[in-house]
């Protein structure tokens, strides 16, 4: 049976992870930056679990140490008896291809092994719900940011949007964002 992460199994995995980048020889430091489910349990503490930890993952695919760290994270879902895809990385992939604007470089958050795990800030977390179209899964996490930094209007909503994203990226994801602020300011 897969669990559910929650704050002490995302530390725990994550910190395996780092000492498997080692033993498997990889050859220089993996930086993450973590968004999405495990942001909202380690950082904001407003949910208990998240079934993954999505992450953009500061390495090019296709390379040897990218492989590592793909049979790495394998590891880690046998021994902590995880889902396999614990830890995903397609959200990064979306964040670099689709010219959505400056990725901020975040705080350092956990370091262990070759792992450095780094948070943005919680603005940009809202932000990037917001990108995805008003979900279910994350009218909580909006609810609770927008009471963390007083939004109530669209104009505000907007404000944030524009201090990420690109002209570009918010023409073409407008209609996501115009589903989100459909969903989460009627």
């Amino acid at each position: 049976m897969q669990e559910l992460l929650n704050a002490r199994k995302v530390v725990e995995c994550l910190t395996r992870l780092g000492e498997l980048l080692v033993e498997l020889e990889v050859q220089s430091v993996v930086r993450i930056l973590i968004i999405g489910g495990a942001y909202m349990i380690t950082q904001i503490q407003n949910r208990a679990t998240t079934m993954d930890i999505d992450v953009l993952v500061y390495l090019e695919r296709g390379t040897e140490d990218y492989r590592k760290l793909l049979i790495a994270v394998s590891y880690v879902a046998v021994e902590k008896h995880v889902d396999y895809h614990w830890l995903s990385d397609g959200i990064g992939d979306l964040m670099k291809a689709a010219a959505v604007g400056q990725v901020p470089e975040g705080k350092l958050w956990l370091k262990h092994g070759l792992l450095e795990a780094y948070i943005p800030e919680p603005r940009y977390i809202l932000a990037l719900k917001l990108l995805a179209g008003g979900r279910t899964k994350d009218i909580g996490d909006v609810q609770t940011f927008f009471q963390m930094f007083g939004i109530k209007n669209r104009k505000q909503a907007e404000k944030l949007l524009r201090k990420y994203f690109s002209r570009q990226a918010l023409e073409v994801y407008a209609p996501e964002i115009e589903e989100s602020f459909r969903v989460f300011l009627s």
